[in-house]
């Protein structure tokens, strides 16, 4: 350290400063990328020591949002994961938190009609509108299939001559040298009754059962609906914070430092939200004191300053090392090489 030796042998304080300082800049040298001999190499222009005030102000809000719900009775909510609406706040977060708070008028729940379904349960089927059955899509509606006995040609290969038409040099006499009879099973039509629909082309509704109504998909068969009010309080917090007298220091520092409290205001705020948005319903104000030490010095002819808020060090900027900069460089010149060396040993 290329400190004054004789100011420090006049001012105990001011060496006992200097060797704190150059602590603070022996200990930045372990950081990557930083000159090893920062300590030894520089000169300590000034080193300074105060406590910044860390303020953080923290909000919570609410926004409460409430909608007329009618819903079948089977899908009513119920008490327990929803809370009452008159026992809605008792629910708030005890600090500052992201809650949902779901909540239902219970006591004031009613039953009334289902206008959809007139109160009957039952609306007309939407896939064969109340005729009970559709069209049978194994015969495409016209009541007829291939015959499978000749595949819908309406002909079978004759069986004295396996369908080449002759036995032997003569013509086959059973079907005249054609090598084909007429299909016995559908008269020589190729076609035969659908076993689907037995030829009626239409078959029983599958999603109604033939009764050519479901139940309503607005009450699901109930015939009424539950009907009430319900609603969510969505609490959300925030913090900021604001550090005075940094001097020259980033103020993001200060964001994971905690310091020593020695001020909190709680502000007076509703409990509950107003209409129109957000209710700021909690507000605290709360003062920290940060320890921050500076050290500002000179490296080869260019001056730095060495930050350390709380137990952190921090830098703008700072003198680099050369040996650790180039360390990379060697690692990707040594593996080539390495590489190049097993590759002409191959060939």
């Amino acid at each position: 350290m290329a400190a004054d030796a004789d100011a420090g042998a006049a001012d105990p304080v001011a060496a006992a400063s200097d060797a704190e300082a150059e602590a603070l800049l022996d200990q930045y040298t372990e950081t990557w990328s930083v000159a090893n001999d920062l300590a030894e190499s520089s000169t300590v222009r000034s080193h300074e020591q105060w406590d910044a005030i860390k303020e953080i102000e923290r909000t919570l809000t609410v926004t409460e949002s409430t909608r007329t719900i009618s819903v079948p009775p089977s899908d009513a909510p119920s008490r327990g994961s929803i809370v009452p609406i008159d026992e809605r706040y008792e629910h708030a977060p005890d600090s500052f938190e992201s809650r949902t708070v779901e909540f239902a008028d219970f006591d004031g729940a009613r039953l009334v009609g289902c206008t959809d379904c007139g109160g009957s349960g039952r609306e007309a089927c939407g896939t064969c509108d109340r005729r009970s059955v559709v069209r049978c899509d194994e015969c495409r509606g016209d009541g007829t299939a291939d015959c499978g006995a000749c595949a819908g040609q309406g002909a079978v290969d004759c069986g004295d001559c396996n369908g080449t038409g002759s036995r032997g040099d003569t013509t086959c006499s059973r079907c005249n040298g054609t090598g084909e009879l007429a299909c016995r099973t559908c008269n020589a039509t190729g076609e035969r009754q659908c076993p689907t629909c037995d030829g009626a082309g239409e078959v029983t509704c599958p999603d109604c059962a033939g009764q050519g109504d479901v139940p309503c998909s607005t009450c699901s068969g109930a015939g009424e609906l539950y009907e009430t009010t319900k609603g969510t309080l969505e609490y959300e917090p925030e913090s900021t914070f604001a550090v005075d007298d940094i001097r020259g220091a980033d103020e993001e520092w200060f964001a994971d430092v905690d310091g020593d409290r020695f001020d909190m205001t709680v502000r007076q705020t509703p409990d509950r939200a107003s209409d129109g948005g957000p209710t700021t319903v909690a507000h605290e104000v709360e003062q920290r004191s940060v320890p921050v030490k500076k050290v500002t010095y000179e490296y080869g002819s260019e001056e730095y300053d060495l930050f350390e808020v709380g137990r952190n060090l921090h830098s703008h900027s700072v003198p680099k090392s050369t040996t650790r900069r180039l360390l990379p460089v060697v690692a990707v010149l040594v593996v080539a090489a390495v590489g190049g060396y097993y590759y002409f040993a191959v060939l």
